[in-house]
């Protein structure tokens, strides 16, 4: 056997060794499971929202978006005009965000690159002012969270996760769209 396919054959064995140890390390998983594996339980049935805790939906419309329906291109919203007022709301919020099934990826979120740029859609930077402050950014392709006060499993550049490309996930985006238009619109 010539030394190039043996050295070929070495490294394609030893590539689809690391995509197999990838898949195994990192299994498809709800948004839910990988939030209370790190014992964060804002989006779990069992917690118990208060009246006094707030959520905040904010949409911002992506340069490759080829409609805006929510109206927010070139406009700066804040949080507070994205509000949830009533507990119904928020729960709906925590039900579709709890069932995206997600990825850990190895790496930085997107949010500054080109592909980013050219997506068809919303990010939506979702924000749980409870005792525990919780992020999320979202997108069509990934997802990221932080908490506050911020721990190391709570900075951005650690918790990144791809979005699974399913009929499920696509639903959930939707939903949480049009959540947005019957509500604030």
């Amino acid at each position: 056997m010539k030394p190039a396919k043996k050295r070929t054959r070495i490294l394609f064995l030893c590539i689809l060794f690391c995509f197999v140890l990838y898949q195994i390390l990192f299994p498809v998983r709800t948004l839910k499971e990988v939030l209370e594996a790190r014992e964060i339980y804002n989006l779990s049935d069992s917690y118990e929202r208060k009246e006094y805790e707030d959520t905040y939906v904010l949409p911002e419309a992506l340069p490759g978006l080829q409609q805006d329906v929510l109206g927010v291109r070139g406009t700066l919203p804040s949080f507070y005009d994205f509000e949830l007022l009533s507990s119904q709301d928020t729960d709906q919020i925590c039900k579709l965000l709890s069932s995206l099934k997600v990825r850990k990826k190895l790496g930085k979120y997107h949010e500054f690159s080109t592909q980013h740029r050219l997506e068809n859609g919303y990010e939506y930077r979702i924000r749980f002012s409870w005792v525990s402050n919780l992020t999320i950014t979202l997108c069509q392709k990934e997802l990221c969270f932080e908490t506050s006060p911020a721990f190391r499993y709570g900075s951005e550049k650690f918790n990144v996760y791809y979005l699974i490309n399913c009929p499920e996930n696509r639903e959930v985006l939707e939903e949480l769209e049009n959540f947005l238009l019957q509500t604030f619109l």
